[in-house]
């Protein structure tokens, strides 16, 4: 077993210290790394360590561990019933309109972001188990098990539509079949956010399963932690970040608008991560995780910095709203994009004593356990219901609250947010909102994307030639 930590210890040193040599020097999202030979290096070395320690969802024993540490979900009980009706959810004839969408009428499901949507170590009780990636126990787009064992949104829509497709239902990581329309890669920043764009329309395309101009879809997208925890601190002026990450998100809302017609996109609010320092009593291991994966909040050299990156915690959900909230994302029939707030706030759960609940959290007291996961598909349901200005924040318990539809079953105060609200776009320069945000500067990548290469399986077009009905993206689309 030392060995094995050894080879995990060298590992995540060596990703840490690409990261680092993607931030201070890479000006463009592919860099050196990201090709021969340190691609096939990590991918080789990746897979080694995945197999080594061994996929945990189905594993009697370790699931047992994570459910004595408090970490799974309480099931619900066979006689008691799904908590809304499922009567009229799905439309008797497919909608034309994405304001006229109901819970049934989702085809398909898809999510882009980071390690808090690959899943990482979601039933993790030692530091070995995060290197396996539980996405079919993820948030928005794991379907593994049913709601009773496991809530998450594909296991809730799959109650109004079981022909549901594209969530992922096994441990996986992103370069395996299995990750499906999963295409989050651990150590993701938004610099990344196109590029995984770009591998989901490949996959979806490459799917003969998805009729890509027909299927209606919802696609997610979490973005954000680890370039305040990794990068942003490092940079001679931080606050370019934020353009930066305004282009990123234009870029890749565009390519799935021109080529994923009938999709729903939810633009999550990113965590403030600096919530994190308000763990308590902190394990030991946790002190030496969170400094390892956080750098930019718990690193003493960056103390002095915490108000500016609180402040621009803030004003990265802003510029996310604002693009939500663009006419160019809102003026269509066939494509919207809702900003969905439910982790701005955030607090950690706590037990009776004043303790933070461990058990919403995963080995590294950074990432989500099942229950945390179960509480983040919870909110993110609430929010996919709640009326535009009075969306809730995180529950604390899993069905606490728990939203359904109206007899009308539409989901339409999540999708008119640009109609029915007052439209106004984010000032950077000003941190106000009305006015624009003026041009944008190259995003910079990160070595793990490289190391990961996801969509390596997928061959854009296969999907659109079986059906007949649309054409192959241009090259220069489809190109890093």
């Amino acid at each position: 077993m030392k060995g094995i930590t050894d080879v995990l210890a060298l590992f995540l040193s060596v990703v840490v210290l690409l990261g680092a040599y993607g931030t201070v020097y890479a000006q463009e999202e592919l860099s050196a790394l990201d090709g021969f030979p340190f691609l096939g290096i990590f991918r080789n070395l990746h897979d080694l360590l995945f197999n080594v320690v061994g996929p945990s969802s189905n594993n009697p024993t370790r699931l047992s561990m994570a459910r004595t540490q408090g970490k799974i979900q309480s099931p619900v009980p066979p006689d008691r019933p799904f908590p809304c009706s499922t009567d009229g959810m799905r439309s008797p004839v497919v909608p034309n309109s994405v304001h006229q969408l109901r819970p049934g009428d989702i085809d398909v499901i898809a999510a882009l972001g980071d390690s808090l949507t690959a899943g990482t170590g979601v039933l993790a009780t030692d530091i070995l188990e995060l290197i396996i990636e539980n996405r079919g126990l993820s948030w928005s787009i794991g379907g593994q098990g049913t709601w009773r064992q496991y809530l998450t949104l594909p296991n809730i829509l799959k109650v109004f539509n079981p022909n549901l497709n594209g969530y992922v239902v096994t441990d996986s990581i992103s370069t395996h079949r299995a990750s499906r329309f999963d295409v989050a890669e651990i150590g993701a920043m938004s610099a990344d956010i196109p590029h995984q764009a770009r591998n989901l329309i490949k996959r979806m395309r490459a799917d003969p399963t998805v009729d890509i101009k027909r299927h209606w879809k919802l696609v997610t997208i979490l973005i954000g932690h680890n370039d305040f925890c990794s990068r942003i601190c490092y940079l001679p002026k931080p606050e370019k970040a934020l353009h930066q990450h305004e282009r990123n998100l234009v870029e890749a809302l565009r390519l799935l608008r021109k080529y994923l017609p009938r999709t729903m996109i939810n633009v999550v609010a990113a965590i403030n991560v600096s919530v994190l320092k308000t763990f308590h009593p902190r394990p030991a291991a946790c002190v030496t995780t969170h400094t390892v994966e956080c750098s930019c909040v718990f690193g003493l050299r960056f103390a002095a910095m915490q108000p500016r990156l609180d402040r621009l915690m803030w004003e990265w959900n802003r510029v996310q709203e604002s693009v939500a909230r663009r006419e160019e994302f809102q003026n269509a029939t066939d494509f919207v994009v809702n900003y969905q707030p439910f982790p701005e706030g955030l607090t950690l759960p706590t037990l009776q004593n004043g303790d933070t609940d461990a058990g919403a959290a995963s080995v590294d007291c950074f990432h989500f356990s099942q229950r945390g996961h179960a509480l983040a598909a919870n909110s993110y349901w609430n929010n996919l219901l709640d009326p535009v200005g009075n969306k809730a924040g995180l529950v604390q318990k899993e069905f606490e609250r728990f939203n359904c539809p109206t007899e009308a079953g539409v989901l339409g105060p999540a999708l008119r947010m640009g109609i029915d609200a007052e439209f106004s776009e984010y000032n950077l320069a000003a941190g106000t909102f009305g006015g624009t945000g003026g041009r944008l500067l190259v995003g910079i990548g990160t070595a793990w994307r490289g190391a990961t290469g996801t969509g390596m399986f997928a061959e854009p077009g296969i999907g659109c030639r079986l059906l007949n009905d649309c054409d192959d993206p241009p090259a220069a689309d489809m190109k890093d």
